[in-house]
């Protein structure tokens, strides 16, 4: 305490002397001063604050019995839930309004109407509101430059709720060589070069509902319209398949982005029920397809090429013509990357996942799926072998019966993949035939853990490294 009084006394001296030697600097010895001045009476003041008593409290307060206090307070706190903010919110919404009438085609309303609509901007989705009741959509001029029947191109930040639209039209007459692609292009919804568009519980119904055993081989379970003969390869309660109709999907997106399909329906389409692709360049990316009811293809359930980050999650798939799940390049540049299909339901006639096509993949899941088909399980190599794959899961998935598995093929087939995992699926392999679970060629990092293949008892490997443990019935390895 003495100290300082005396530095200040020191620095006030200083302060006084210089203040009539250097008249220049009068103001700033001033404001020296003044600023000692305020220091040191508010130091005075606060050790004069401290000296005052704390006022001794009436009684002895409430006492808190030790027993009740816990020993983790978090044991007892009511900790409140923060609820989840909505990504994106509500922009506009915009009615649209259609003419129900089944001799009046809305293709061109429609179309108008939708154009119309302003992109929402990040963060803020323009709603378009489809209106109740089911509309006429044949679409015109369908050419490799009009794929469309209702387009969205460019479109951004939309989400579209509700529609139901239908054809009257079995395909797009598009007569030449198939072989050179020569197909009927009709997609009924069309996305191109599109970012952030959500399709809430959107129907499309197509021409290619007619079940039957002998559908295109028998006149009883024919169309009228069907003037194309034989169906090449007509079997089972499946749609009809029409190679130059091949191409007409419910749903097609190429090069886009955040794109949602939400309970979406599909029934009778030639094509497939939803497609996603792109070029090698600019894939299709970042898609989700949850819920919704996809019946009545002539081709796939959901197929795609050059796509990354897709979740196909809790979609039924019936009555599928060919694939239930076809991930199929084109080239061997094309890539499929990071891909889950996972609480499927799955109905088809020929291969439920297939992943043949050419390119490279990885890590593609399959999970929590039940299917029933007549066809093998999974089938996966790149059909030029000379791509390298790698990174799959197969794991709790069901074949439902009756429909158990007889062939001289394996139930899963794979060539030139790295680290795969086959766990805890239930894949009803019957006692004919080969009784061949798994097929294995140039993989690597192999695992077949816990499966129950019914009567399959073998796994063929060809110059690959497996590890087959608690499979019931005990697997051989075949080499």
């Amino acid at each position: 305490m003495k100290t300082i009084l005396i530095i200040i006394g020191i620095v006030l001296a200083i302060c006084i002397i210089a203040y009539f030697v250097f008249p220049r600097f009068k103001s700033t010895i001033k404001k020296i001063f003044t600023g000692l001045f305020v220091v040191i009476a508010g130091w005075f003041g606060i050790n004069q604050f401290d000296e005052i008593p704390n006022p001794i409290p009436a009684d002895d307060g409430i006492e808190i019995p030790a027993d009740t206090i816990p020993e983790n307070p978090k044991d007892t706190l009511i900790i409140p839930e923060v609820p989840d903010i909505p990504k994106d919110s509500i922009g506009e919404v915009y009615h649209i309004t259609l003419n129900s009438d089944v001799n009046e085609d809305q293709t061109i309303s429609l179309q108008n109407q939708i154009d119309a609509v302003p992109d929402g901007s990040p963060g803020y989705y323009n709603v378009i509101q489809m209106p109740e009741g089911r509309f006429w959509t044949e679409g015109e001029n369908i050419s490799r430059l009009n794929k469309g029947i209702v387009k969205f191109h460019d479109r951004h930040y939309l989400e579209i709720r509700g529609g139901s639209f239908y054809t009257k039209r079995p395909w797009i007459d598009h007569v030449g060589n198939v072989g050179k692609n020569d197909l009927s292009l009709r997609r009924h919804i069309y996305i191109t070069n599109s970012s952030h568009l959500k399709f809430i519980k959107t129907k499309i119904e197509g021409s290619n509902k007619v079940i039957g055993d002998k559908v295109g081989l028998d006149p009883d379970f024919t169309p009228d319209w069907w003037v194309y003969g034989r169906d090449s390869g007509a079997f089972g309660p499946a749609p009809a398949y029409l190679s130059y109709a091949e191409q007409e999907h419910a749903f097609a997106v190429e090069s886009s982005n955040h794109i949602t399909f939400e309970d979406v329906e599909v029934d009778g389409v030639f094509g497939d029920g939803i497609y996603l692709g792109g070029d090698y360049l600019n894939p299709s990316t970042d898609i989700l397809i949850k819920g919704g009811h996809l019946k009545r293809l002539g081709r796939q359930g959901i197929a795609g090429k050059n796509i990354k980050n897709v979740v196909v999650d809790g979609v039924v798939i019936e009555l599928g013509r060919r694939a239930g799940i076809d991930w199929e390049n084109d080239r061997e540049f094309d890539s499929i990357v990071n891909v889950t299909v996972r609480n499927c339901v799955i109905e088809t006639m020929q291969t439920v996942f297939a992943m043949v096509g050419r390119g490279y993949m990885e890590n593609i899941v399959f999970e929590d799926n039940r299917y029933q088909t007549g066809g093998a399980t999974l089938t996966s190599y790149d059909s030029l072998l000379k791509t390298r794959r790698k990174g799959l899961v197969f794991r709790n998935n069901v074949r439902i019966h009756p429909w158990s598995f007889g062939s001289p093929i394996a139930s899963i087939t794979m060539m030139a993949w790295d680290d795969v995992l086959i766990e805890n699926n239930i894949e009803l392999i019957s006692g004919s035939q080969s009784k061949t679970s798994c097929y294995f060629k140039d993989c690597t990092n192999v695992k077949v853990i816990e499966n129950d293949f019914g009567r399959g008892d073998n796994i063929i490997s060809v110059s690959s490294e497996i590890e087959a443990n608690n499979n019931t019935p005990s697997q051989k390895l075949i080499q």
